[in-house]
């Protein structure tokens, strides 16, 4: 009897007890769910991020890769009337040909570059100043076969295409063309 007195006169302090241990218990498995989600979500956006990134990493392979064939159709290298009437050699035109050809091409690799130059600082925030690096690597590789493209064009202008040395004319045409050893070729190794 005198249990359920003292029980009944603090029934209320029970409660209080019992409410507050709730909630702590409660909060703390708000807590862990939190965390969890978080953790969840921030695993959904390191995915997506990586599957978006590896994409584009394929794409510039194969827009790199429609650059650099020696094979180009005729229709490729159709430019506009006034383009052509401006040239002032056989060799200059041939230049304006091949440069409006390679400028459509790489008009893919624009786009892609682009996306990924976008997509960089996300990843830095996520994984790393490492991400940037070895982006930096990757475009190193592009802006070479860009610049090498470019001069190609300027020797073509100016008449000197075949007057560079054997090892230069290897060089360029390796950088432009994918011709000689697969694995010494640094585009190919790199994207």
């Amino acid at each position: 009897m005198k249990a359920m007195l003292w029980l009944g006169a603090n029934m209320t302090l029970i409660k209080d007890v019992l409410l507050a241990i709730a909630a702590i218990v409660g909060s703390s498995i708000a807590v862990i769910g939190l965390n969890t989600w978080k953790k969840q979500i921030k695993s959904r956006a390191d995915y997506e991020l990586a599957k978006a990134l590896l994409v584009d990493i394929y794409e510039l392979r194969e827009a790199v890769s429609s650059v650099r064939n020696p094979f180009m159709l005729g229709e490729e290298q159709a430019v506009p009337d006034q383009d052509v009437k401006s040239a002032k050699s056989p060799e200059h035109e041939h230049a304006v040909r091949l440069g409006y050809a390679y400028q459509k091409r790489w008009e893919n690799v624009s786009a892609v570059t682009a996306r990924m130059y976008a997509r960089m600082n996300e990843a830095e925030v996520l994984w790393g100043p490492r991400v940037r690096q070895q982006f930096s690597k990757l475009m190193r590789v592009v802006n070479e076969l860009w610049v090498t493209l470019r001069m190609y064009f300027d020797d073509i202008q100016r008449g000197r295409e075949y007057r560079l040395p054997e090892k230069d004319l290897e060089r360029r045409n390796s950088i432009i063309y994918g011709v000689g050893d697969p694995n010494s070729d640094a585009s190919t190794t790199s994207v």
